[in-house]
């Protein structure tokens, strides 16, 4: 796993073990997604729950979707 991600890629999911990663790899690999596609596409997710329950979203301090210059 990277130690350090650049902060325009950052979202606020966590992959905290071994297992965790080794199936989020398989899960990538089966959607054709490079890990900053799942990320992404996870986080989406995660907004759009939030959104559903209205709950506030940390969106706000974690956009990833706009790349820096």
């Amino acid at each position: 796993m990277p130690s350090e991600t650049p902060a325009s890629h950052r979202t606020r999911i966590e992959i905290s073990d071994a297992d965790e990663y080794e199936w989020l790899v398989t899960v990538r690999e089966d959607l054709g997604l490079t890990w900053r596609g799942l990320m992404l596409k996870a986080e989406q997710q995660l907004v759009a729950t939030e959104q559903q329950l209205g709950l506030p979203s940390g969106r706000d301090h974690t956009d990833c979707t706009e790349d820096s210059p």
